[in-house]
């Protein structure tokens, strides 16, 4: 079996190709070899785990055959609509005032975007008193 050589950057930015090759790869810096890679070898599936896999790929597929995937979805929305309900619900009475005040804030434009704080923030930079030279 050849081996490989490559330095200690290649052998770090490949690292992922190297572990699944089944080929030993020497790591060198600057010539001389500092270790050596030798994958192990992997353990192949067996054919027991193949025919389990596909016997339950099979009932999968037998149970999802009566399924309409539009009901599908309107369950999942709905379920995901009471999801909300339900968080909201839980939620404390300053939390749910807090939520209430920003929707009103809102509402009323009340509210700046990180566009605009960026520009608010360079202009107060800008505006800073310039420091002393010194003499």
């Amino acid at each position: 079996m050849t081996t490989i050589k490559v330095g200690v950057r290649e052998f770090r930015e490949r690292i992922a190709s190297f572990l699944e090759s089944d080929t030993p790869v020497a790591v060198t810096r600057r010539g001389e070899t500092l270790g050596v890679y030798v994958p192990t070898r992997r353990k192949r599936p067996k054919t027991a785990d193949i025919s389990e896999l596909k016997a339950a790929a099979d009932r999968l597929a037998e149970l999802l055959a009566d399924i309409d995937e539009k009901e599908l979805v309107t369950e999942f929305k709905e379920l995901r609509q009471r999801g909300r309900r339900v968080a909201r619900e839980t939620l404390t009475q300053g939390e749910s005032r807090a939520i209430r005040r920003g929707e009103a804030a809102i509402k009323r434009g009340d509210y700046i975007t990180l566009e605009g704080l960026g520009r608010k923030e360079s202009r107060a930079r800008r505006t800073r008193r310039p420091r002393a030279k010194a003499s």
